[in-house]
């Protein structure tokens, strides 16, 4: 990715229902910042909801793991040492809902999600010349659950019949403000949870395995009286390439 003199802030939110995690940094390396709430901080029923924000020309990873004791962790890393470690502010105090925003002062080179899948999750990235691959694998718990993504670069979403719906339609969408040059998208979902994507620009179904063709750019899979379902809307997109199957 091209790289920028001027030096570039980051802001990543955190939110946790009634809880406060710890940051820390490694100290032998000093370009790396680790962050992690354990489950003892989220509420029996709390959602987990992480935006991370204002990045620029970096990669970005979330996946989950099914055999975390954290509710989420995310390591950042930098191209070079940041002149001061990043900074902690905790929000909202009193409240069942903790804010918690680390904001950064040098450019960052590659952030990696990893979700425990005790808890549902919700997800908003936003940037510039990101590439950035979501797998939705390891029994990622969805239930209700937005995922938000406005940023300009390349995007990969993968989503395998190893994931669990909490409940209601669960939607991933790029919002259209950024422009994403190009994505890829494989979508096999398990059996009980029904289809849509929504594909609003120029795209190539490489594979199709059961989805139909609803209206022009909409495809469905359908799953009976099923009210789990995942919907995923792909705007301002310059291609996609489409792997879908039942």
């Amino acid at each position: 990715m091209r790289r920028r003199n001027k030096v570039v802030a980051v802001l990543l939110v955190i939110v946790v229902c009634a809880g406060l995690a710890y940051p820390y940094v490694d100290q032998s390396l000093r370009t790396r910042y680790v962050y992690e709430v354990p489950y003892s901080q989220v509420p029996e029923k709390g959602e987990i909801s992480l935006d991370l924000m204002e990045m620029s020309d970096a990669n970005v990873t979330i996946g989950f793991d099914n055999e975390t004791d954290l509710a989420v962790r995310v390591v950042i890393d930098y191209y070079s040492p940041p002149s001061r470690e990043p900074t902690v502010v905790a929000a909202v105090p009193g409240s069942p809902d903790a804010l918690l925003m680390v904001e950064f002062d040098a450019r960052v080179r590659h952030v990696s999600v990893v979700f425990g899948t005790r808890r549902p999750v919700n997800l908003n990235i936003d940037g510039h010349h990101l590439n950035v691959s979501i797998l939705l694998d390891h029994g990622a718990y969805l239930r209700s659950s937005l995922m938000r993504l406005d940023f300009s670069g390349v995007l990969n979403i993968t989503v395998t019949e190893d994931i669990r719906m909490g409940g209601g339609r669960s939607v991933i969408e790029t919002l259209g403000l950024e422009y994403v040059a190009l994505a890829d998208i494989s979508i096999d979902l398990p059996a009980d949870v029904y289809g849509v994507l929504g594909l609003y620009g120029d795209y190539r179904i490489e594979e199709n395995e059961g989805w139909s063709l609803y209206t022009a750019g909409v495809y469905t899979l359908l799953r009976g009286e099923g009210v789990l379902g995942l919907v995923v809307r792909l705007r301002a997109v310059g291609f996609v390439s489409a792997w879908l199957y039942d």
